[in-house]
């Protein structure tokens, strides 16, 4: 048997009896006995964006540790790509400064 959630980018795991049993967004398994699985999902950390005027930038930033998680970047909000910005650490956050002047960008946070 196999089950499945339809929700593809939200972070979860499957337990039974309170136990995880995965991590993955299936699961497959033999059907020899009644089983109760419980899909847990879990929080997406929250992105924050600040702007300042000199020098004219963006910075996104996340909490850390946020293990897994990966920004992701699109132009046209409908095709997705890992970003290859660089990512710092302060603060007890994950941070990436865009400089002005760039093309219209959007981010997201997924955990693959």
């Amino acid at each position: 048997m196999a089950a499945s959630s339809s929700l593809e980018r939200l972070a979860f795991h499957w337990t039974r009896g309170g136990t995880a049993v995965a991590t993955t967004r299936s699961i497959t398994f033999d059907a020899t006995a009644d089983f109760a699985f419980v899909a847990n999902f879990l929080p997406t950390p929250a992105l924050t964006m600040t702007h300042t005027a000199a020098p004219v930038q963006i910075t996104i930033a996340w909490p850390a540790p946020s293990t897994g998680w990966m920004l992701e970047e699109s132009a046209d909000l409908v095709t997705w790509t890992a970003s290859t910005r660089a990512v710092s650490a302060a603060a007890g956050q994950k941070v990436v400064t865009i400089g002005a002047g760039g093309p219209n960008t959007f981010f997201r946070l997924v955990l693959p």
